[in-house]
């Protein structure tokens, strides 16, 4: 079968970012499938649908942040934030990567969780970009891996509802079409009316486009998700 020109057709692999806003959290209603958050139930969720990564407000003091371990951590931390957003912006997804890390080392992984009990913090944001650049860079393992360490955290905000169409946009690359349909119905469900997931699960009434996204995958993963054992 010649899969080339319609997959490109129906993939469009790379328009994956949504910018959203949460407003009146009550919680969410289902579990999370591979990141083990509980999601109980949530309401009055607003969309700001951008470039996925805001680059407003930044000046050319921040493109060079000094990691000077005399400086207050969390202003190096937010610098480099947004020197990733700035390169983001620009198309620079290797520098972009690069200045989350940075963030994301100056603070340590492990601190996402106490970091989703506080309510607040900079480490998911850092996890949650750092996957947007993994997409565009095609590095889909580890874009997935950041989308967990955020969804695993706990978290019940915007944060959590833009790792999980991340998630679903990796898990397409990775040939696991299952897995990101399920990701893709969650937001959904949390918003309804939000275009980006609906024009993404829309494509999936087409055979043609699971068969694009399964091609994506493994020996392994196309036989998962054939069925067969």
């Amino acid at each position: 079968m010649r899969r080339g020109s319609q997959c490109q057709e129906w993939s469009r692999a790379q328009s994956f970012e949504t910018d959203w806003r949460c407003n009146g959290l009550n919680g969410w209603n289902s579990v999370v499938a591979m990141g083990g958050a509980c999601w109980n139930g949530l309401s009055k969720l607003k969309q700001q649908s951008t470039t996925g990564i805001s680059v407003q407000g930044l000046s050319d003091e921040t493109q060079n942040p000094e990691d000077d371990p005399t400086r207050d951590l969390w202003q190096r931390v937010e610098e480099y934030k947004q020197k990733g957003n700035m390169e983001f912006g620009r198309g620079r997804y290797r520098e972009a990567t690069e200045a989350y890390t940075k963030g994301v080392d100056l603070v340590g992984e492990e601190m996402i969780t106490a970091e989703a009990a506080s309510g607040s913090g900079p480490l998911a944001v850092l996890l949650a970009n750092r996957a947007a650049c993994w997409l565009k860079r095609k590095q889909w393992q580890k874009a997935l891996e950041d989308c967990n360490k955020v969804l695993r955290s706990g978290r019940i905000d915007d944060v959590a509802v833009k790792a999980l169409f991340r998630r679903a946009k990796a898990n397409e690359g990775l040939g696991d079409a299952d897995s990101a349909m399920r990701d893709l119905n969650r937001v959904a469900d949390i918003q309804p009316h939000n275009r980006d997931a609906l024009y993404e699960l829309d494509k999936y009434r087409s055979i043609m486009h699971r068969i694009c996204v399964i091609s994506n995958g493994t020996p392994e993963m196309r036989k998962k998700q054939r069925g067969e054992t």
